[in-house]
């Protein structure tokens, strides 16, 4: 893919010499606007500076031929009536990135997210080389690109204010002022900056300065807002501080799109509850009142109560309330569900449930958390109360006349309108009952309809719609009758796309959307504009009440069965894909995608189970996502229901699913559930003569009768699928045979065998690049250093695989991991830390609700037996259960930092 170069001196990636400077300008003129047709006499102007030579005509065809032969594949440029067209065949062109970024970033900052938007406008002016086309020729287009960017360095500079960024911005400051002496906005940031830097004084001067520089080149006097600031600056205005950033970090909330108008009113009384000692609040009202917008606001305000910060849990994509759990563990960045009890016992924090209506059925959960967790409040969206002891319910209301008039008036600009306020666009929000999302709606299409053609054309679909007059009007079917006018206003093609999106649960990428709704760019740009959908960064999604409307459009044509079957194959497609890259060196990367689309692939397999035979294609890809991130009942309910209905699937599917449900079931303890379903595995192989399944089948039966206490059993089961797999091409099924057999070594106290086996397992891991792989093997390695007596050895392995470990979120392993690092501890003279190591693996285990593996279980209950040896049994006790109270991260930082004092103490 060639990148084309015009902010500066031109380039073509993998293109040799371009030409001379014409030549050059030509073709930056041309890139400018690809894909359309540019005029001859236009071309020729800009060449020659609207002053050509009579050979001008003869000069443009010649660059032109000298341009094709230049680019060769990378472009094409054609020749059609009055003029040429520049296509791209394959790359990309810095100045439409350029542009990109700018509104992307611009947007950012209006938003409030201040450190995205400093970023990405840091990223677009990177891009900038020098003037267009290396000020060849183009000078009006450069003379604008100019601009831009210096209203992009404006931008970026007011982020960085606003990020408490004060003093590293005044000596570029001080320079800007001096290159843009007239521009107000420079001296408006110099004087923050250095007043924010502690320098009044300066910042007084500064204002000084740019008065006498406009008047003297003006002959006017600064604007009101610069007179206004230098008089905060005299009064040391409050407002003039930037909130610290140590508040700011404690902030995990979405970033709205839109700046937050009105409602002060709502969010003083929101704020009252909680300061008056509430701990649970309800936020109540029909779809589209504005209840998450004002949620996600008051725990914006309400940040610096929470020293351990405020965060969001969006469950519209939810339908199962036993999934509550696990959504909000993700929500809070934990990667076991198991760590949520501890985590949030532990903290005071604010929790965001956005769309509680979804999980209703699970709101006794909240009173136990509120219960267990004296530091935690909750602040509940939800179309109805909860009913819990302690709630706090707030009913959010219409907004009033005013600021329903001033947010039509901000959202029709922000669309391109130049609507202002006025008795007309007052009406019209009163027929619209004063619903944010209604005038949202509305206010998207102001550049297609003035105010007084909007009167004309609602009123009457509103009346209709609440079935009579207005007397009492219907929050519900008023904001319903909005959606379906700005659907009806949608191109019929545009439609299909909304439509078909509906079937989305939570955010998806563009090619999601590509691939089950057939939307384009273009497609969604039109969508976004309609406030139909809402952009989340590089991601996309439908509020809720959007998507409802959006399911009861897809259920009135024949195309749901279509737009579900095609969820289903996309997220099918994502897990496999996914499949093939866990356990090489980008599993981490994968890991976090599927965590991102895991919402959706829960809905594809809902669909699967009710409608296409369980979905089970998408299950067996998802088995190691669910293994690594500690999924196991998930695991085993959806392995369970898709096998027990997919009886015309492949047989090596079904081999491979009932595998996994066995390995599920011995993890989680279930032996005889775990040899039967390996069993099936086994016989399903071999009737197809897949010898890497068996190898893997046989595998897995020996760590069930390893479980058993089996010896014999185990060793003839490793034996057989060790023999099997030093046959096959496929190396994966011989390493995991290697790591099991030794770990089988290690179990029996062959810490020779253990290491052989295990040493001959790393390598392959390591050729595979297979991250699990290795971390397992290095932890294999540890414990025979430790068995054979030498704990020092085990050190650098046990560092690496707990590194590793922590990296893919691997919950059992972590349990082993921290079970040898309490072993070594001992080993070396930190018995107090030991004790704390041993809780914390025993509380991460209880939560989770999994058996520690045998080897790690002898390490453990060994260094129990040697702990109550060496210290009071008091001291045992509160030192393990203060390592119960340790959250998985804490945990893990707690082991790392035992193993860095353990390679100190052991020279």
């Amino acid at each position: 893919m060639s990148r084309f170069r015009i902010l500066g001196p031109v380039e073509v990636d993998g293109v040799g010499p371009l030409g001379g400077p014409k030549q050059r300008a030509l073709l930056a003129f041309l890139l400018l606007r690809s894909g359309r047709v540019v005029q001859r006499a236009e071309l020729i102007d800009e060449l020659w500076d609207h002053d050509p030579p009579d050979t001008a005509e003869h000069g443009l065809q010649v660059y032109v031929s000298n341009l094709r032969k230049a680019l060769g594949g990378a472009a094409t440029v054609s020749t059609v009536p009055q003029g040429y067209r520049v296509e791209l065949n394959s790359g990309t062109i810095d100045v439409a990135e350029f542009e990109r970024l700018s509104l992307e970033g611009r947007s950012l900052l209006e938003a409030g997210d201040h450190a995205r938007a400093a970023e990405v406008l840091g990223a677009a002016l990177a891009l900038w080389r020098g003037p267009l086309a290396g000020g060849v020729a183009l000078h009006a287009e450069a003379a604008r690109l100019e601009e831009l960017r210096t209203n992009m360095i404006e931008d970026r500079i007011e982020a960085e204010l606003a990020m408490g960024r004060h003093r590293d911005l005044v000596a570029e400051l001080e320079q800007l002022v001096r290159e843009h002496p007239l521009r107000e906005r420079f001296h408006r940031q110099l004087m923050l900056a250095l007043y924010g830097a502690g320098r009044q004084v300066d910042a007084l001067d500064a204002y000084k300065r740019a008065r006498r520089t406009f008047l003297d080149e003006l002959g006017l006097d600064p604007s009101d807002a610069l007179r206004d600031l230098e008089r905060s600056i005299l009064r040391q205005d409050e407002s003039l501080l930037v909130e610290p950033a140590e508040i700011r970090a404690r902030r995990h909330l979405p970033t709205p799109a839109t700046p937050f108008l009105g409602r002060q009113t709502e969010l003083a009384d929101i704020l009252a509850h909680f300061e008056s000692g509430a701990r649970l609040v309800t936020l109540t009202g029909p779809g589209g009142t504005g209840k998450t917008r004002l949620a996600i606001e008051c725990a914006r305000r309400v940040t610096p109560r929470f020293d351990d910060g405020v965060y969001f849990a969006d469950l519209a994509a939810l339908s199962d309330p036993e999934l509550l759990e696990e959504s909000v563990a993700t929500a809070l960045g934990l990667k076991d569900p198991a760590d949520l009890a501890a985590h949030l016992s532990s903290r005071r924090l604010l929790l965001v449930l956005d769309n509680f209506e979804q999980v209703e059925a699970a709101a006794p959960t909240l009173s136990g958390w509120l219960r267990d967790s004296a530091g935690l409040a909750l602040l509940v969206t939800s179309r109805i109360q909860l009913q819990l002891y302690g709630e706090h319910v707030f009913s959010v209301p219409p907004l009033e006349v005013d600021e329903a008039t001033e947010l039509f008036v901000a959202r029709a600009r922000a669309s391109g309108s130049a609507a202002a306020s006025s008795s007309v666009v007052a009406e019209l929000c009163e027929w619209l009952d004063r619903l944010p999302l209604a005038i949202e709606l509305v206010a998207a299409r102001s550049r297609d309809f003035t105010p007084q053609q909007l009167m004309r054309l609602l009123p009457s679909r509103l009346e209709s719609a609440s079935g009579g007059p207005r007397d009492v009007p219907s929050r519900h079917r008023a904001l319903r009758a909005t959606i379906e006018w700005s659907y009806d206003l949608l191109d019929e093609p545009d439609r299909h796309v909304f439509r078909r999106l509906g079937v989305f649960a939570g955010e998806f990428d563009r090619d999601a959307a590509l691939a089950v709704a057939g939307a384009d760019e273009e497609v969604l740009t039109r969508l976004v504009a309609a406030s139909m959908l809402v952009p989340t960064g590089p991601r996309l999604t439908l509020l809720q009440t959007i998507r409802e409307y959006a399911l009861e459009e897809l259920e009135q044509t024949a195309e749901t069965a279509a737009a579900r079957d095609a969820h289903l194959e996309h997220y099918a497609g994502v897990a496999a894909s996914a499949e093939r890259e866990l356990g090489g060196p980008d599993e981490a990367k994968w890991l976090e995608r599927l965590e991102k689309d895991h919402d959706n692939c829960r809905a594809a397999l809902e669909w699967a189970a009710e409608h296409r035979g369980g979905g089970l294609r998408l299950a067996v890809g998802l088995r190691r996502f669910w293994f690594v991130r500690g999924h196991i009942r998930e695991a085993l309910r959806t392995l369970e229901r898709a096998l027990a209905v997919a009886t015309d699937e492949p047989v090596v599917l079904r081999a491979t699913a009932a595998g996994a449900l066995g390995q599920f079931a011995l993890v989680a303890g279930d032996l005889t559930t775990a040899a039967a379903r390996t069993r099936e595995s086994l016989e399903l192989f071999r009737t197809v003569d897949d010898h890497a399944g068996v190898a893997r089948s046989l595998n897995r039966l020996g760590d069930i009768a390893k479980a058993e206490g089996d010896e014999a059993g185990a060793r003839s089961h490793y034996d057989a699928a060790l023999e099997l797999a030093r046959t096959l091409d496929d190396e994966h099924p011989l390493a995991a045979v290697l790591t099991n057999a030794g770990s089988f070594a290690l179990l029996r106290g062959d810490a020779v065998e253990a290491e052989q086996l295990t040493g001959e397992a790393l390598d392959v891991w390591r050729r595979l690049e297979h991250t699990e792989g290795i971390a397992i093997a290095l932890h294999n390695l540890s414990v025979a250093a430790v068995q054979r007596g030498d704990p020092a050895a085990a050190l650098p392995t046990l560092q690496e695989s707990l590194d590793l470990t922590e990296e893919l979120g691997y919950t059992l392993q972590l349990a082993a991991a921290l079970a040898l690092c309490a072993h070594v501890a001992l080993r070396v003279g930190m018995a107090a830390r030991a004790a704390t190591l041993v809780g914390a693996l025993d509380g991460l285990l209880e939560d989770a609700q999994l058996p520690l593996p045998l080897h790690a279980q002898r390490v453990r209950d060994e260094t129990v037996f040697e702990l109550e040896a060496e210290l009071t049994h008091v001291d045992v006790t509160e030192m393990m259960g203060r390592g119960r109270g340790l959250t998985r991260t804490a945990a893990t930082a707690f082991a790392r930092e035992t193993l860095a004092q353990a390679v100190t103490t052991a020279g």
